[in-house]
């Protein structure tokens, strides 16, 4: 979570027993990529542009419900129309990660605008589009705010994007790394169980308990349902 001022290598590792200890303390964010897991390819590219820092933006809304149905409509579209996430899918269906006929946009689109809740404060700390809170490496557009996640919060380059469609393109394409693919195939398969939350944690992209963390993203996802009238 931030607040302002401040080669496609799926080893289809689900059920392989890889270990599911957190990795770290919440000291730093599990989406900085470590060296040497920077692939050329993933299943949805990185989107995030190329450069150095930018001022910080505030792209949110200090309204929670507009703010969870622009994100849920947003979410939808790319997942249901943009090239990338139609090839990507394709990509997943060729690699038997996931069966054709089992993606459900609407619920993924619910889903994944929970997890941004939780980062962006139900949208009032969305800044620069960066709806995931993903943070920036050397070489990538970022703007320096605070990560209230460190334990203690400190600075930090998190990822700036120059479209709301860019920021939900980059979110995926952090999700395509192999690092998290234990996540990636249960959100979309079975986008209404918070398990694919926990299996995120466990591999690092948050701090904190992964277990108590899917108990908030089901708390989250209902209030983002309410506010698109999801059933």
């Amino acid at each position: 979570m931030i607040e302002a001022p401040a080669a496609v290598l799926f080893w289809l590792l689900l059920g392989s027993g890889r270990g599911r200890a957190p990795k770290g303390n919440g000291g730093g964010r599990g989406d900085v990529v470590p060296a040497g897991e920077e692939y050329p390819e993933g299943a949805w590219p990185r989107a995030v542009p190329k450069g150095g820092e930018v001022a910080i933006k505030d792209t949110g809304n200090p309204n929670p419900d507009a703010w969870r149905l622009s994100r849920y409509q947003a979410a939808l579209d790319f997942l249901a129309n943009d090239d990338r996430s139609i090839n990507a899918m394709t990509m997943l269906f060729d690699h038997h990660v996931i069966e054709k006929g089992d993606i459900v946009a609407n619920e993924v689109a619910l889903s994944v605008v929970a997890h941004w809740d939780i980062e962006c404060a139900s949208g009032a700390n969305e800044y620069n589009f960066n709806v995931g809170g993903i943070a920036a490496v050397p070489g990538q557009q970022h703007f320096i705010s605070t990560d209230v996640q460190s334990k203690p919060p400190k600075k930090m380059a998190f990822c700036a994007y120059d479209s709301l469609q860019e920021g939900i393109a980059d979110y995926f394409g952090v999700l395509s790394y192999e690092r998290y693919v234990s996540a990636l195939a249960p959100l979309l398969m079975l986008p209404t169980d918070p398990e694919w939350f926990s299996e995120l944690g466990f591999a690092g992209y948050y701090g904190g308990d992964p277990v108590k963390a899917a108990a908030l993203l089901s708390d989250r996802r209902a209030l983002v349902a309410a506010a698109v009238g999801a059933p």
